[in-house]
């Protein structure tokens, strides 16, 4: 244990000098990797990570320092293998920078095997043009135990018809609302691919007494990385409608919280982009308000889980074959899984423009690459722009559906579009 901790301070302690050194020799007041520099100090690292991409794409000469400090991040963000893949493509590249030795350093503490260049892997590519920032939160931990049907009917007879209240949708293109968490006002982005999931900060700005103790379970997110939390019992509210939930609390989190499922379970879930209003209703076996159905705005869902775990999926149509894809409100951007892009056999180019992401776990790189012919129902997108990586699958996002309006009727299994 004596000798991680003294492997983790050396690490720790070549990435601060590389910090003064390149601090000493900058020229530029303000620059982009200074910003990124003085966030890192600060222990703000995924901040920071997105600060040291956007300056190795922009800052000409500071590559090097750019994607050293850039590993740095991942090394403290607990992403090894990206740190690895990053300091080694500064060797490769960049082998005559102080950098390269300064990397050659870090992996051979980080990993005694040999510390030998390489190609650049794609998710340390530098990208090119148009490469972008944005954030995708998600949990998908199995935190909860199986959702008792009689417990949940017996819930919905106390509960409004019809639930009604507005969101917003903020620069990143994540739907916002006002949620009362134990009766006080938190700003929480709309994810129906996630749980409740707040930080400690959340609750200490919002006067909540936090959770004491050891943490109780894990979640994770697209990073695929595991990051201990706590459970707690507390009263989520939004519009008219007031439930007791099971929530989950990290130590720290960067991102705005996360609400979702176990605000909509035993509701029909519809969401109108156009006048900015989510509309829960009750479901009702039968329901002839919905008429025939229509299979070009019908399309048929399938739900994982139950309750707060519950999860709904859809086939999408793209480069002439059929994916599986989360429904994701909560996610800015469509994701696909590497193996789902060369399942439609769609090429990664090598120069593919970079996006850093960033939520629950972490970190990770995504590609950006077009996919042509992109069909769900209505829906159609032709060249249209995914981010390919991670660890939680494939998932349509804001940019695919935001546009649109539509309901998640699990009762029928069908995601409808409307007319």
């Amino acid at each position: 244990m004596a000798t991680a901790r003294l492997a983790r301070f050396l690490i720790i302690s070549a990435c601060i000098s590389v910090a003064v050194q390149t601090a000493a020799g900058s020229t530029e007041s303000g620059s982009i990797l200074d910003e990124g520099m003085k966030l890192y100090k600060a222990g703000q690292y995924s901040k920071a990570a997105f600060k040291f991409l956007d300056a190795a794409k922009k800052e000409k000469g500071k590559e090097p320092a750019a994607y050293y400090y850039l590993g740095c991040c991942y090394f403290n963000l607990k992403r090894p293998n990206d740190a690895k893949a990053l300091f080694r493509t500064i060797i490769s590249s960049y082998p005559a920078s102080k950098e390269a030795a300064l990397s050659s350093t870090m992996l051979q503490r980080i990993d005694p095997a040999p510390a030998t260049g390489g190609s650049a892997s794609s998710a340390t590519d530098s990208g090119g043009a148009g490469a972008g920032k944005t954030i995708v939160m998600r949990s998908t931990s199995s935190r909860f135990s199986k959702d008792d049907s009689a417990a949940l009917q017996k819930e919905m007879a106390t509960l409004p018809d019809v639930v009604r209240f507005p969101f917003t949708s903020d620069p990143s293109g994540h739907m916002r609302v006002t949620a009362y968490l134990n009766d006080r006002p938190v700003e929480a982005w709309f994810d129906t691919g996630a749980s409740a999931h707040f930080g400690k900060n959340h609750l200490k700005q919002a006067s909540i007494p936090e959770p004491r103790g050891p943490t109780t379970d894990k979640t994770s997110g697209w990073a695929g990385e595991e990051v201990p939390v706590w459970k707690m019992s507390a009263t989520l509210k939004i519009g008219n409608l007031t439930r007791k939930v099971p929530v989950t609390v990290e130590e720290n989190m960067e991102s705005t919280p996360l609400v979702g499922q176990e605000i909509i379970k035993g509701y029909q879930c519809e969401v109108d982009n156009s006048s900015h209003y989510i509309t829960l209703r009750k479901s009702k076996t039968g329901s002839a308000a919905h008429g025939a159905l229509d299979p070009m705005y019908d399309i048929p869902i399938s739900t994982t889980g139950s309750g707060e775990r519950a999860r709904d999926f859809v086939t999408i149509q793209a480069n002439g074959k059929q994916i599986s894809v989360l429904i994701d409100t909560g996610a800015s951007n469509t994701i696909f899984h590497p193996d789902d892009i060369k399942r439609l056999g769609v090429q990664i180019p090598e120069d593919a423009p970079s996006t850093l992401l960033s939520g629950v776990g972490g970190g990770v790189i995504m590609k950006q690459v077009q996919v042509r012919d992109v069909r769900l129902g209505p829906i159609r997108r032709d060249a249209f722009t995914v981010m390919v990586g991670g660890e939680g699958g494939s998932a349509i996002g804001q940019d695919f559906i935001g546009d649109k309006r539509f309901t998640i009727d699990r009762e029928r299994k069908l995601m409808r579009f409307f007319h």
